[in-house]
This record gives structure tokens, C-alpha cells and sequence, in this order.
């Protein structure tokens, strides 16, 4: 019997031995990601009370490559182009897609709103 050599096969298909000598071709499951889409549920809804709050509340977004930390409160909300206008502190606003807004709280971590 020849020595046999693992390969890829297509489609996620492997092939390979056991102690014993058994050859085996398989396949590897992936669990679904149902994460995602319950994780852009609950953003939704924390920018959506944030809106009808009116209050500065700390988030995470992704703004032209850079992660930003801001205390800002959402100005506006277009459902229709998964866009928000957030205006910060500072009073400078940013347009981002709803899938840019990484985290988002309502605790406030000691930081007062002027």
C-alpha cells in the first residue's frame, strides 16, 4: 500500500487517515452566524432610543478608517439609506451607515455632557 498524503479537495472537502490506516473524505461544517444580524438589531434599537432620548450617550464608530470615541447624540436617522448624523460635543456632525456604528451605550462612564 502506498504512503498516503493529505490534499485539499474543492469545496471545503478533506480528505485524510486514522490511526488505524482508514482513509476518510469529509467535509467541515460552519455553524451559521446568526450573530450578526441579532447584533444589528440590538444597534438599531440603542440608535433609535438614542434618537428619542435627545441625550450625548459614548459610542464606537468607524469613521473614514479611524475608530472614533465619541459622546454624541444622534441628530437624525434615514432609514431608507441606512444613514445617521450624529453631532458630538464639540458640535460636529458625521453622516456614517448604520453598519459603522460599532458601539453604542446609554451608561454614561462619568462624563458629563456640557
Amino acid at each position: 500500500m502506498e504512503d498516503f498524503t493529505p490534499k485539499r479537495m474543492p469545496h471545503w472537502d478533506y480528505m485524510w487517515q486514522d490511526e488505524k490506516g482508514q482513509q476518510f473524505v469529509g467535509m467541515f461544517l460552519f455553524p451559521e452566524r446568526k450573530q450578526e444580524g441579532n447584533s444589528l438589531f440590538k444597534i438599531k434599537k440603542a440608535i433609535r432610543d438614542a434618537f428619542i432620548s435627545k441625550k450625548y450617550i459614548p459610542m464606537t464608530i468607524l469613521y473614514r478608517n479611524d475608530f472614533l470615541n465619541l459622546d454624541a447624540r444622534v441628530w437624525e436617522i434615514d432609514e431608507s439609506e441606512s444613514l445617521v448624523t450624529l453631532k458630538d460635543l464639540e458640535g460636529n456632525y458625521y453622516d456614517v451607515r448604520i453598519s459603522d456604528i460599532m458601539h453604542i451605550t446609554h451608561k454614561r462612564n462619568e462624563r458629563k455632557s456640557e
